[in-house]
């Protein structure tokens, strides 16, 4: 009578609990209909009245619904997630995504009902109308336990898609098992263009539900969904998993419906340490996107929104929107945000070639993105920071030699800027050492004004910081003097040497030499009072074709 002990022994008793959950997940008569799996035709994906709301595996499925079911659904994914909670506990330094043995066994193959889990979760959240009744303040009348399964369901689908997502498999060769995470793998199966259409809705409509529950004319109108966060991470990992998703979204779908929201919480989010997070989302979602040649096309779409925010106002399209919010997340980001400069002008670099008329304040925006960086407070904060330069030389490039025809406002922005682009051209290895050191002793004599009690002392020091953005707002700052594990760097030939390797500075210069001359000589044959528009239409006539390098192959 051993042998069924040792057998029971045998299955470990966390294992147990993490399969009866799932299983409780699609009880009959508790947490969907009683006859839920009755007379289900064979060649079904899952059972479409075992799900919790129409959508992925039966677009005109009605599943039962209840405030019943949906109490019993909140209360069982309560205990999954409880289950999952062990990564929450865990070091950052040397964490093992696959470590979590509950998570383990929730994600196994053999985890029971996993494609039923993943279509109920994923439907029950896109499938969701924050809305309400479709009438203001409809969402306060309604009951809350819709919109708590939902928020409980876009968590458990976080957890469950982001289990051993950083990590390697183990060696061939060794003696672990092979892992996997079978949530992952049918999320990167769900194909068909009404699938990917469902989801997409479903996404694009809980996203701006953020920004639109603060710009209602009716004050607190329309309930806004509180598990955004979680929304945002399902359409990273939908768009990180699944090509195919990825694909249609940016060919079939208005992908500025994403682009809006996206901003939107990056600007937000930007000043809150609690919210970094969400900002390398944003950012890699928006990075994602970019290198495709569709993505950038479709941000030509004219911009007609106005987001609750203190964004400057502009007329132009969806492209003038991501440069000013990037723009201003680089200004008044902070410190915590430097990592991903070199990401928000890759995002720039890659939809420059194909933006056919910036906006005046977004060509503004990009030129006095140029002075920051050239600043030498930021240029000699450390070795490398000539490639955020490099890459800005790279957006005006492109810009000038595929789109010159739409672009006067950058093109003029750039000429009003000659000397700045002058300066760097001509850069000499004493007038960086120099600049350098000047800006050594500024950070020294800040740092001890800043340890000092006299007010009167931080305040002069204050002031000897140059501010490269004096005709920005307070909002707008520029980034504080950079740490001081930065400042040991000194130019030297060789540094020098590289950078002019490095900076694609001829085809600005030639731009520069060409137009510079002779928007002076129009300017004095006017007498100095030179109209901006007549400069304008000047430059919008004359051609640069021959004068300028031939512009590289897009890759």
């Amino acid at each position: 009578g051993g042998a069924p002990a040792d057998a029971e022994a045998a299955e470990p008793l966390a294992r147990l609990v993490v399969h009866a959950t799932m299983h409780l997940l699609f009880l009959p008569g508790f947490t969907v209909d009683a006859a839920a799996f009755e007379d289900e035709p064979e060649d079904a994906l899952v059972p479409e009245r075992a799900l919790w709301a129409p959508g992925l595996g039966g677009l005109d499925a009605r599943p039962a619904a209840s405030l019943a079911l949906d109490r019993n659904r909140a209360e069982v994914l309560r205990l999954l997630l409880a289950c999952s909670c062990e990564p929450l506990y865990a070091r950052a330094e040397g964490f093992d995504p696959w470590a979590s043995r509950w998570l383990n066994a929730a994600t196994a193959r053999d985890a029971p009902n996993a494609k039923l889990l993943l279509y109920a979760l994923l439907n029950v959240v896109c499938a969701y109308d924050p809305t309400g009744l479709g009438l203001p303040y409809g969402g306060h009348l309604a009951s809350e336990a819709p919109g708590t399964v939902v928020a409980l369901a876009a968590q458990a689908l976080v957890v469950l898609l982001d289990y051993g997502g950083a990590g390697e498999a183990p060696a061939a060769g060794t003696e672990d098992p092979p892992r996997c995470n079978v949530f992952r793998e049918l999320l990167a199966g769900i194909e068909g263009g009404e699938a990917f259409d469902f989801l997409f809705a479903g996404l694009a409509r809980l996203l701006n539900n953020v920004h639109e529950a603060l710009n209602t004319t009716l004050p607190g109108s329309l309930t806004q969904i509180e598990c955004y966060q979680e929304v945002l991470v399902l359409l990273w990992k939908l768009l990180e998993l699944n090509d195919a998703f990825a694909k249609h979204v940016l060919v079939e779908c208005d992908v500025c419906r994403l682009v809006v929201p996206v901003c939107f919480l990056a600007h937000q989010g930007r000043k809150d340490p609690s919210r970094v997070g969400l900002v390398h989302i944003c950012t890699f979602v928006l990075l994602k996107l970019s290198g495709e040649r569709a993505f950038s096309v479709a941000l030509n779409k004219p911009y007609e929104e106005k987001l609750p925010t203190d964004l400057p106002l502009f007329e132009g399209t969806h492209a003038d929107l991501v440069i000013v919010v990037l723009h201003r997340m680089v200004v008044s980001g902070g410190d915590r945000l430097a990592p991903l400069y070199n990401c928000f002008l890759t995002v720039l670099c890659n939809l420059s070639p194909y933006a056919k008329s910036l906006s005046l304040v977004a060509a503004v925006k990009l030129v006095s993105l140029f002075e920051l960086f050239t600043s030498p407070r930021v240029l000699y904060a450390a070795e490398a920071n000539h490639s955020h330069v490099a890459l800005l030389l790279e957006i005006f490039n492109n810009v000038i030699q595929y789109q010159y025809g739409g672009n006067a406002h950058l093109v003029y922005a750039i000429v009003r800027r000659k000397a700045v682009f002058d300066a760097l051209d001509q850069l000499t290895l004493p007038g960086a050492i120099t600049a350098a050191v000047e800006r050594e002793e500024r950070r020294v004599t800040g740092r001890r004004a800043a340890e000092g009690v006299a007010a009167p002392v931080r305040d002069e020091a204050d002031e000897k910081v140059p501010d490269d953005d004096d005709d920005d707002d307070d909002t707008e700052a520029p980034p504080p003097p950079p740490i001081p594990t930065t400042a040991s760097f000194l130019p030297s030939a060789e540094w020098l040497r590289r950078v002019k390797a490095e900076l694609p500075l001829s085809t600005i210069m030639r731009l520069l030499h060409h137009l510079g001359p002779q928007i002076d000589e129009l300017s004095a044959r006017s007498e100095f009072s030179l109209d901006e528009e007549a400069v304008l239409s000047f430059i919008k006539n004359t051609t640069m074709v021959g004068l300028l390098p031939v512009p590289h192959p897009i890759v």
